[in-house]
């Protein structure tokens, strides 16, 4: 029985909680209109994005001719297309040339602007990937530090030991030979 009237009071309370609720007309967010311009901005960045998987799996050799003819290329003309292919070139994994404070330095140039494109959209993400590695990287050195310094604690604790060691010896050994003279001199007499 009471069972029964807790599911009851149940029931009466959703319904009073669904009855206190506005129905409003169900409208739902309007895709954003795909404009050319932002077509041919979407078919760009995926072209660039295929071309740095392709430059991946290159040799080096090719990887530097590619990274040579980026950076040439935004030299000449410092548009978003050719900004995004030298950052891009500038974060091949393992590669000679990468170097994140550059990556850094042209995406927090080129982000003053503050108009949002696409190809804008992935270089904050190349800046938060290459922020963030440079962090791990940091905290990794700092990890690596701190072990290398109680390293050296250690290795100066065991020296330190070693060095009393071989002075209570020098003087074990000293004291034998004071032994031996005194031991020896009266008997020349």
């Amino acid at each position: 029985m009471t069972w029964f009237r807790l599911a009851r009071l149940s029931i009466a309370t959703v319904c009073l909680g669904l009855s206190a609720c506005v129905i409003l007309p169900e409208t739902q967010p309007e895709a954003p209109a795909t404009s050319p311009a932002r077509a041919a901005d979407g078919r760009e960045v995926s072209q660039l994005l295929a071309w740095f998987e392709r430059l991946a799996s290159q040799p080096t050799e090719e990887q530097k001719r590619e990274f040579t003819a980026a950076q040439a290329a935004f030299e000449q003309s410092p548009n978003e297309s050719n900004r995004l292919r030298l950052v891009l070139a500038l974060c091949l994994p393992q590669a000679p040339w990468r170097d994140d404070a550059r990556v850094i330095s042209m995406i927090a140039e080129w982000s003053t602007d503050t108009s949002p494109t696409l190809r804008r959209q992935v270089a904050q993400l190349l800046y938060r990937l290459t922020v963030e590695r440079q962090r791990l990287i940091k905290d990794e050195q700092r990890r690596a530090d701190v072990s290398q310094q109680g390293e050296l604690r250690r290795t100066e604790a065991l020296l330190h030991d070693e060095r009393k060691k071989v002075e209570d010896l020098q003087q074990k050994l000293d004291a034998l030979r004071e032994i031996d003279r005194n031991t020896l001199k009266p008997a020349r007499k």
